[in-house]
């Protein structure tokens, strides 16, 4: 279906809704709320027709949405629909005119019912398919955070336009790849992740700084080294203990008698 007729299509639905409008006969009492809901949404209706005119697609659905949900008419779904594919979500716009062709009359519609199939036969050739290949195979894979389930591929069919694919695995690097889809494309995309690489251990500075002796000053000379005099106050004691001992031994000795003869006699 052309933009052209999608537009002239909305313009008649509400050109026809305005003429009901117009012909329907004047009343003194109260509207009633049936009738003010059906005035409201032919209210919303009509705002959407114009923002159709504009290409004001996304003005044009949330009116047409918000007709449909006060007085659901096949007609205001099958400008749903229309508005969707204008905004290329056309998935959602395939399951609004299948919505639209199992409530519309066959005989009444048929004029419709027609376009609509013709513009489900042109939405679903603008599809893209997507496949993603993971290894793991076990991998978590989400496009555009939604779960994409199956093993080792996993394949879907998606709008064209731009899209995120995020795959994940307990033990593994989680991967983001943003993926640009055209109109009817067939794209794969294989994803492999990175195992988690170890945290390297830790360990304490006490168990790897082997313990040093602390260095003696080379330049320190022997009589400012401690060691020398502790030595040398040992050889001191040492000799001083062996003079003492000698000089013991000598007074305890007898007492010599001495002549004039020059020879030295003990005393008994």
């Amino acid at each position: 279906m052309t933009r052209a007729f999608a537009i002239t299509l909305v313009l008649a639905l509400a050109v026809a809704s305005s003429a009901h409008a117009q012909d329907a006969p004047a009343t003194d009492t109260a509207p009633s709320t049936d009738e003010l809901r059906t005035l409201e949404a032919r209210t919303l209706f009509e705002q959407g027709v114009r923002a159709s005119r504009d290409e004001r697609w996304a003005e044009a659905l949330d009116a047409f949405r918000r007709s449909r949900a006060l007085v659901a008419r096949p007609s205001t779904l099958f400008n749903i629909a229309i508005a969707l594919d204008r905004l290329g979500r056309l998935r959602a716009a395939i399951a609004a005119i299948d919505e639209y062709l199992a409530t519309s009359d066959p005989v009444a519609d048929e004029v419709d019912r027609r376009e609509a199939m013709r513009l489900r036969v042109d939405a679903e050739a603008r599809l893209a398919r997507i496949t993603v290949r993971v290894d793991p195979d076990d991998a978590t894979v989400a496009l555009d955070g939604a779960p994409l389930e199956g093993g080792a591929e996993r394949t879907t069919i998606a709008d064209p336009g731009d899209h995120v694919v995020v795959v994940s695995a307990p033990g593994y690097v989680d991967q983001r790849h943003e993926i640009a889809l055209r109109p009817g494309a067939d794209v794969e995309r294989v994803i492999e992740l990175a195992p988690v690489e170890p945290a390297a251990p830790t360990t304490s500075l006490a168990t790897t700084m082997p313990v040093e002796a602390p260095a003696r000053d080379e330049d320190t000379s022997l009589i400012e080294d401690p060691i020398f005099w502790a030595i040398l106050g040992g050889g001191a004691a040492l000799v001083a203990g062996v003079a003492i001992g000698v000089g013991v031994h000598v007074a305890s000795a007898p007492t010599p008698y001495g002549g004039s003869l020059g020879v030295t006699f003990e005393v008994p």
